[in-house]
């Protein structure tokens, strides 16, 4: 499901999955375009006391700058960063893989109900 969602829909849900409380102490602005089939989309990232900022379209010139396709945002979503690591180079890769720290796998929880009677 998470591959055919648009790379906003991808990026709102890592700001869920993102582990608030461990990634208090991370500072990070990225300035990232995403490629999916002809489209690019720009986007300012900004994880600041444990929350994701996602800026549309927006960039910094001190942001570290990087173009990841959309197969690669899903796959870190799912933590599964290491099954695209051939697509990316080594210095991106270790960015993405900082982020993949903080992100909770949901699919190892176990199941709850969100309402019950």
């Amino acid at each position: 499901i998470l591959q055919n969602l648009s790379p906003d829909f991808l990026l709102d849900y890592l700001g869920i999955v993102l582990d608030g409380e461990r990634a208090q102490a991370m500072e990070l602005r990225l300035d990232l375009t995403v490629t999916d089939g002809g489209e690019a989309y720009r986007y300012l990232l900004e994880i600041r006391c444990g929350t994701l900022l996602v800026y549309h379209g927006g960039s910094a010139p001190e942001a570290e700058h990087l173009t990841v396709s959309k197969e690669v945002l899903a796959a870190l979503v799912h933590k599964r960063l290491d099954s695209v690591r051939g697509q990316l180079e080594a210095s991106a890769y270790r960015l993405l893989h900082d982020i993949e720290e903080y992100v909770t796998d949901l699919a190892s929880l176990p199941p709850f109900h969100i309402v019950e009677p």
